[in-house]
C-alpha cells in the first residue's frame, strides 16, 4: 500500500480530497434548484416553411429548450415538423406529463407561424400550404384541441407558450392570433397582444425567445411575475412595437426556478402600481406602469391623462387592438346570434366581421340583425371611447424608446448572445446556443425599477458587484494562492527545491489574500489551507518574540522579510 513519504505530500494530499469534497457539494449545490416534482416541456420549432421561411424560430426554441433544461425540465422536443408529427409528439408529451402524476410542472413552447380562423386559433405545421380554407384542417393543430386534453392532465401547472405572432404569407385570408381563456390551473401567454403582430429581428434569436430565457433562468419569480417581466424586457427589446399577453387562472404561484435555502433572498418584483392616478405621475411613469398593468383599463387611464404625449399614439392601437380582440372573444364565447350582432355593431369593419358572418350563418340566423335589437353588454369589455381611433394599425413604427425604469438592463449574456449551432442531430433536433452559460441560483435578477416616491431624496448608486467566471469556467479557482508549496501535481524529485521555513507555510500575507477574487455567490467561501487547523507539536526551543534577536545555535539562518529564522 502507497503511503505519502512527506508532510508536503501528506498536506498535498489532504488538500486533493478536501477540493473533490468541495467540487461534489458545489455541483449539488447547483443542481439542488432542479430537484423536485417532475417538470415535463414540449418545445416546437417550426422555421423551414415553402412560402416564407422564418429566420429565428428554430434558434427560440433550441434557446428556450436549453433554459428549461438547466432548470431541471425534460425536454420533449421537435424542429420542422408536419401536422402528423407535431400531434404524435404532443401525445408523446401528453403521455408523460398523465405518468409524472399531479405534483408536475407541464409546459408547451411552439415557434412558428400561428392564425385565427373562425374564432379558433391555430399553429401551422412547416409543410403547410394553406392555399384554401380546407387546408387549415390538414396542415395545422388546433389550439383548443391542444388545450382541452392538457388541462385533463394531474399537473399542478400547465403552461402554454405561443410565438407565433408573424405577418402570414398564405394565400389563405386569414387574421392575427385571437384572445383566449385559459381553462383551470393553467396559464396562456402569447408573444404579441392578441390581435397584434410582431417582426422579426435582424439578431440571431428573436425577442421574445430571449427575454423567455433570461427570466426562465432568474431564481426566486413565480409564473404571473416571470411573464411581467418578460413582456417588460420584450417590449424594450423591440422599441415598444411588442407587447406579450398572457391569461392565468393558476390557483397558487408556481416558481420554476426557486431560491435556495441559505442563498440570500432574491430581491421582489419591484412595482410601479401606486395609490395615485396616472395624472399625477410623470409621463415615464405612467407609461411604465401601463405596461406593467397590461390591461385594458390600464392604457385608457394613460391616454386619458396624456392624450398629447409622444406615447399616446402607441398606446392608442393597443387599446384599439385589445378592446376589439377581447369583444371578438367574449362574442365567441356566447355563441349566440345577438352576441355576433354586438360584435359587428361595434365594429362594422373590424378585423373579424368574415368570421362573424360564417357563424352566424352556421346557426342559421341572418347577418343583418333585426330592427329592434339591443346590443348584448360585455362585463369585462367597454363600448369605444370616443377618441378610440376607427381603424386597425398592427405595428407603430417610430416614436420614443420606452422609459428606462421598465426594466433593468439584460444580464451580459443576453445583452450579447451568441448565434447558435447550427449543426443539427438526429431524430429532428432542434439547434443550441453555442456556450449558454451554466445556471447559477442566485443571479442577479435584471427587475423592474421602483418609482421614486414623491419629495423623497434620490437613491444612492447600487454597489458594483464582481464579476466573476463560474466554477466551471475557471478551474484556477481550486488551486493554491501563489507561495504555497501544494500544486495540482508533485513536481520531478529532481526538480523538488527545499520547502521554505514554516512561517511561509501559513499561506500569502494578509494584503495578497485581499487580492484574490472573492468566492462565486452563493458558494461558499473555500476554508483555509488544512494546515491551519492541524494542532502542531510543541517545539523544542520558543519562538523569539517578533523584533529579538534569534538566540546563537549551530543552524543555517535565513532572512525573510528582514526577520531571522533558523532553516534546519
Amino acid at each position: 500500500m502507497w503511503r505519502p513519504r512527506s508532510k508536503s505530500m501528506w498536506k498535498r494530499l489532504i488538500y486533493i480530497l478536501l477540493a473533490a469534497v468541495l467540487s461534489v457539494g458545489v455541483f449539488t449545490r447547483t443542481g439542488s434548484a432542479q430537484s423536485g416534482p417532475p417538470r415535463i416541456a414540449l418545445v416546437i420549432g417550426n422555421a423551414n416553411y415553402s412560402k416564407a421561411p422564418l429566420r429565428t424560430a428554430l434558434n427560440d426554441a433550441g434557446l428556450v429548450a436549453e433554459a428549461l433544461r438547466s432548470i431541471g425540465f425534460e425536454i420533449v422536443e421537435g424542429a420542422d415538423l408536419s401536422q402528423l408529427d407535431m400531434l404524435r409528439l404532443f401525445r408523446e408529451f401528453l403521455a408523460k406529463v398523465q405518468t409524472a402524476g399531479p405534483g408536475a410542472t407541464a409546459l408547451i413552447y411552439f415557434s412558428g407561424y400561428g392564425l385565427q380562423y373562425d374564432g379558433d386559433d391555430f399553429l401551422v405545421s412547416a409543410e403547410a400550404k394553406l392555399e384554401r380554407e380546407s387546408d387549415i384542417l390538414k396542415d395545422t393543430q388546433r389550439l383548443s384541441d391542444w388545450m382541452r386534453p392538457f388541462a385533463a392532465t394531474p399537473a399542478r401547472a400547465k403552461v402554454i407558450v405561443v410565438d407565433a405572432a408573424r405577418r402570414l404569407p398564405f394565400a389563405l385570408k386569414s387574421k392575427p392570433l385571437a384572445a383566449v381563456s385559459a381553462l383551470p390551473g393553467m396559464l396562456v401567454a402569447f408573444a404579441a397582444a392578441p390581435g397584434m403582430l410582431a417582426e422579426d429581428r435582424a439578431e440571431s434569436y428573436g425577442a421574445y425567445a430571449v427575454a423567455l430565457a433570461e427570466m426562465l433562468r432568474t431564481p426566486g419569480l413565480d409564473l404571473d411575475s416571470l411573464f411581467t417581466r418578460v413582456r417588460a424586457r420584450t417590449h424594450m427589446l423591440t422599441g415598444a412595437r411588442q407587447t406579450p399577453w398572457q391569461t392565468s387562472t393558476l390557483p397558487d404561484p408556481i416558481v420554476l426556478n426557486p431560491q435556495i435555502t441559505g442563498d440570500p433572498a432574491t430581491p421582489a418584483v419591484r412595482s410601479l402600481r401606486a395609490a395615485r392616478p396616472m395624472r399625477d405621475m410623470n409621463p415615464d411613469e405612467a407609461y411604465a406602469l401601463a405596461v406593467e398593468l397590461d390591461t385594458l383599463d390600464g392604457y385608457v387611464s394613460f391616454v386619458t391623462a396624456f392624450p398629447r404625449h409622444a406615447f399616446t399614439r402607441r398606446v392608442w392601437a393597443t387599446v384599439r387592438a385589445r378592446r376589439e380582440a377581447l369583444a371578438w372573444m367574449r362574442a365567441v364565447q356566447f355563441n349566440s346570434a345577438d352576441s355576433y350582432w354586438t360584435y359587428l355593431k361595434r365594429y362594422p369593419l373590424g378585423v373579424y366581421v368574415a368570421d362573424a358572418g360564417r357563424r352566424l350563418k352556421r346557426i342559421s340566423a341572418a347577418n343583418d340583425p333585426p330592427s329592434d335589437f339591443s346590443m348584448m353588454e360585455f362585463y369585462d369589455v367597454p363600448p369605444p371611447l370616443a377618441a378610440e381611433p376607427d381603424d386597425y394599425y398592427d405595428v407603430v413604427e417610430g416614436g420614443p424608446q420606452p422609459p428606462s425604469l421598465l426594466i433593468g438592463p439584460p444580464p451580459p449574456f443576453f445583452a450579447a448572445l451568441p448565434p447558435p449551432n447550427t449543426a443539427r442531430k438526429a431524430g429532428r433536433a432542434l439547434p443550441m446556443p453555442v456556450a449558454i452559460p451554466p445556471l447559477r441560483a442566485s443571479a442577479p435578477a435584471a427587475e423592474p425599477v421602483a418609482a421614486p416616491a414623491v419629495d423623497a431624496p434620490p437613491a444612492a448608486p447600487p454597489a458594483a458587484v464582481p464579476a466573476v467566471a463560474p466554477v466551471q469556467d475557471n478551474p484556477q479557482s481550486l488551486r493554491m494562492p501563489p507561495g504555497s508549496d501544494v500544486g495540482d501535481s508533485p513536481p520531478p524529485r529532481s526538480e523538488r527545491k527545499r520547502p521554505p521555513p514554516r512561517r511561509a507555510m501559513r499561506g500569502p500575507p494578509p494584503e495578497q489574500r485581499d487580492t484574490l477574487a472573492p468566492p462565486l455567490p452563493p458558494l461558499p467561501a473555500l476554508p483555509p489551507p488544512p494546515w491551519e487547523n492541524v494542532q502542531r507539536p510543541p517545539q523544542r526551543a520558543e519562538r523569539p518574540a517578533q523584533g529579538k534577536p534569534v538566540p546563537a545555535r549551530k543552524c543555517r539562518v535565513v532572512i525573510i522579510e528582514g526577520r531571522k529564522y533558523c532553516a534546519n
